[in-house]
């Protein structure tokens, strides 16, 4: 009986050390979020990374649920739905893995610093896509689809209304039309992206 009750208490004390999962209540909100023990070592206090396709932060050494939008040193604002703001005023969309460090310094998934957006051209529109989004690529309409990019072959109808032809053209529901021009992207929502990243005025 002794070994019984030994061996079961040696098996809780194994389940709970690997357990890497806590959570804990914000006192100011009361929102219950979930706690990572096991950071990446690149992660300090203030950091924010897109995993598991939430967006997480450290603090006190622990990774946890984003519970508001940050502000970082250099004027970038990240928000809590991984959409990032520059000072610029451009925007990008973070990817599963991605991280932003105390100072608003972009890294990838590797943990290796990506260069400031107006440094970025097209490896911050590669950044920036995610599934569903549409992007004018070498004077062809790509379209990412399982974290890959393929060829856009037939109309693709966004969330607003917005028609994507093939060819470039977008049909609006007024019945206006505009063609996108190189490095310009659309979202799954229909908004549409400058080369840059910045949104367009509502067409």
């Amino acid at each position: 009986m002794k070994k019984t009750v030994f061996v079961l208490a040696a098996a809780f004390c194994i389940a709970s050390c690997n357990d890497s999962k806590t959570t804990e209540t914000n006192e100011s909100t009361g929102v219950v979020t979930e706690e990572v023990m096991a950071a990446p070592s690149n992660m300090t206090d203030g950091s924010v990374m897109m995993k598991d396709g939430k967006m997480m932060m450290m603090k006190d050494g622990k990774m946890m649920m984003m519970d508001k939008d940050m502000d970082m040193p250099n004027g970038t604002k990240v928000m809590m739905n991984g959409e990032m703001m520059h000072s610029d005023g451009s925007k990008m969309m973070m990817t599963e893995g991605m991280a932003v460090d105390s100072k608003g310094g972009m890294m990838d998934k590797d943990g290796k610093m990506m260069p400031a957006p107006e440094k970025m051209g097209d490896k911050m529109q590669g950044s920036m896509m995610k599934n569903g989004m549409i992007m004018m690529k070498d004077g062809k309409m790509m379209m990412m689809k399982d974290d890959k990019m393929m060829m856009l072959e037939k109309e693709m109808t966004m969330k607003n209304g917005y028609k994507m032809m093939p060819d470039g053209m977008i049909m609006m529901k007024n019945g206006e039309k505009m063609m996108m021009t190189e490095g310009m992207m659309a979202d799954p929502d229909g908004n549409v992206m400058d080369k840059d990243g910045k949104m367009k005025e509502k067409m």
